[in-house]
C-alpha cells in the first residue's frame, strides 16, 4: 500500500483549528508516495486518530512505534511533531516539535505542510519563519495562506513594502480575505495614505467584520485615525465603534470613559449582540466600576447562555470583594468546562481569602491535575498549605 493512498483515507479525521496550518492535513497530492508496510501504517493511523481526539501522549506513542519500524517515515515524523505541538501549547516549549518537522524536511524537502508548520513555530521576529514561508510559497504558489503569514511577519519586522506586496497576493488569490484588507489598511495608514486605508478598512468590514482583530496589530495612533475617519463615513457601523473602543482601552491610552462611550454606541446599534456588552464590561472592569461590569456580564449570560462568561463575572465579584458570589460563578464555569484550570485556581483563591484552606488546596490541586504547568496554581497551593499550617 502506498503512503499517499493510505493517508488520504484518514485526513478527514484530523482536526486543527489553527488558521496558520489550514489545509495541513489535505491529501498529499503530487508528493512522491513511499512504500511502507501495513504494520507501520496501522500505527500511523491509530496515532492520527488519537491526535484528532486530543489524546496526545497516546498519539506520540503510536508515532514512536511507527518510527521504530521505519525511522525515515516522513508522515510519522510530521504528525508526531503535530502531537508535540499540541501537547506543548501550554508549556510554550516546541523544541521537539521543530526537531520532528526539521527531520521530515531533511527526508523530503518537498513536504509543503512541514515548511508551513515549522514556520508557524518560530517567533514573529525570527527570520527563519520568513525563510520557511518562502519555501512553502515556492511549493504552493496558489495558496494565499503562505503569503498571508509571511506578510504578517514582514509587517512585524517593519518591512512594510514587502508586507503590502504579500497582502496584495492574498487579495488576488482570495478576494474575500477580510484579514488581508484589515492588515493592509494599517500599512496604508502608516504612510498617511488615509483614503487607501479607509477603502481597505471598508472592504474588510464589508467582507467579515469578525476578522477586524487583525487590525489590532496596527500602531495605536494610526488605528485611531483610520477608524475615526471610517466612522465619519459609516456612522452605523457597530463593529467600527467596538474596534475604536478597544483602541481607547490600549495600555498606551487607558481612556476607559471614551471606550465605554464607543461600546455604548455599538450596543445602541446592535442591542442583541452579546459581544458588545462583553466589550463594555471589560472597560467598566478596567475602570474599577465592578457593579456596571457585573450588570453587563449578566446581560451577556442572558443573551448567550451557550458561552456565558461566568468566569469573567466571577472575577468582577472577587474584585468587588463579594467572594461568595464569585465562588458560585467559578463553580458554574467549572460545570461548563471541567478542564478550566484557571477557574479552579481562581475559585481556590476566593476560598483562601475566606480562610477556607482545605477547599482552596483542593482547587489548586485540581488546577494542577488539569494543567501541571499552571504556575499561579502551584504558588497558591504552597501558600495555602503554609497558611493552613499556621
Amino acid at each position: 500500500m502506498e503512503t499517499a493512498q493510505a493517508l488520504t483515507v484518514y485526513t478527514a479525521k484530523v482536526r486543527n483549528n489553527d488558521p496558520v496550518l489550514a489545509g495541513i492535513t489535505a491529501p498529499l497530492g503530487n508528493r512522491k508516495a513511499l512504500a511502507v508496510n501495513e504494520a507501520v501504517l496501522e500505527h500511523l493511523n491509530i496515532g492520527k486518530d488519537y491526535l484528532a481526539a486530543g489524546v496526545y501522549d497516546a498519539a506520540i506513542e503510536e508515532f514512536n512505534k511507527a518510527l521504530a519500524k521505519n525511522r525515515n517515515f516522513v508522515e510519522a515524523l510530521f504528525y508526531r511533531g503535530e502531537a508535540y505541538r499540541s501537547k506543548s501549547w501550554e508549556a510554550n516549549n516546541y523544541t521537539q516539535t521543530i526537531a520532528d518537522y526539521t527531520r521530515a524536511l531533511e527526508l523530503d524537502p518537498n513536504y509543503a505542510a512541514a515548511w508551513l508548520a515549522r514556520a508557524s513555530m518560530y517567533s514573529f521576529g525570527d527570520d527563519k519563519a520568513i525563510a520557511d514561508y518562502t519555501r512553502y510559497i515556492r511549493l504552493k504558489p496558489d495558496d494565499p495562506g503562505g503569503y498571508f503569514e509571511r506578510g504578517r511577519r514582514y509587517l512585524y519586522n517593519k518591512q512594510n513594502d514587502r508586507a503590502i506586496a504579500d497582502f496584495a497576493f492574498v487579495i488576488r488569490l482570495d478576494p474575500n480575505n477580510a484579514g488581508a484588507y484589515f492588515l493592509r489598511a494599517g500599512l496604508h495608514g502608516a504612510t498617511r495614505d488615509w483614503d487607501a486605508a479607509v477603502a481597505d478598512l471598508t472592504q474588510g468590514f464589508t467582507l467579515d467584520s469578525s476578522q477586524s482583530y487583525y487590525f489590532d496589530g496596527v500602531a495605536v495612533g494610526v488605528r485611531l485615525e483610520i477608524l475615526t475617519r471610517y466612522i465619519g463615513l459609516h456612522p452605523d457601523s457597530a463593529g467600527a465603534y467596538a474596534r475604536r473602543g478597544w483602541v481607547h482601552m490600549d495600555d498606551s491610552r487607558k481612556d476607559y470613559d471614551q471606550a465605554i462611550a464607543d461600546f455604548t454606541q455599538a450596543i445602541r446599534l446592535e442591542p442583541n449582540n452579546s459581544y458588545r456588552y462583553e466589550d463594555r464590561a471589560n472597560a467598566y472592569e478596567k475602570k474599577g466600576d465592578y457593579d456596571q461590569a457585573i450588570a453587563d456580564y449578566t446581560q451577556v449570560i442572558r443573551l448567550a447562555p451557550d458561552r456565558a462568561p461566568y468566569w469573567e463575572r466571577a472575577n468582577a465579584y472577587a474584585n468587588k470583594g463579594d467572594y461568595d458570589r464569585a465562588i458560585a460563578d467559578y463553580t458554574q464555569a467549572i460545570r461548563l468546562d471541567p478542564n478550566d484550570a484557571t477557574a479552579y485556581n481562581n475559585r481556590g483563591s476566593a476560598y483562601g481569602t475566606k480562610g477556607m484552606y482545605d477547599r482552596a488546596i483542593a482547587d489548586f490541586e485540581a488546577a494542577l491535575r488539569v494543567n501541571p504547568n499552571h504556575t499561579n496554581a502551584r504558588k497558591n497551593l504552597e501558600a495555602a498549605r503554609r497558611a493552613r499550617g499556621r
